[in-house]
């Protein structure tokens, strides 16, 4: 995520996500669930996280 511009970094993080943000954060949910997903399947953690780090 990016860094406040022009409004104290408390307000920043306690703010609402943009729809850009909201954006990001709906892939990476679906990358995490497909990551956990595999991680069950196979049972091989590090194949696992060579494959979605």
């Amino acid at each position: 995520m990016d860094h406040p511009q022009k409004m104290s970094v408390v307000d920043y993080v306690l703010g609402k996500f943009t729809p850009a943000e909201v954006a990001k954060f709906d892939d990476a949910k679906i990358t995490a669930l497909a990551a956990v997903e595999a991680w069950l399947a196979n049972d091989d953690f590090a194949a696992v996280m060579n494959q979605y780090n």
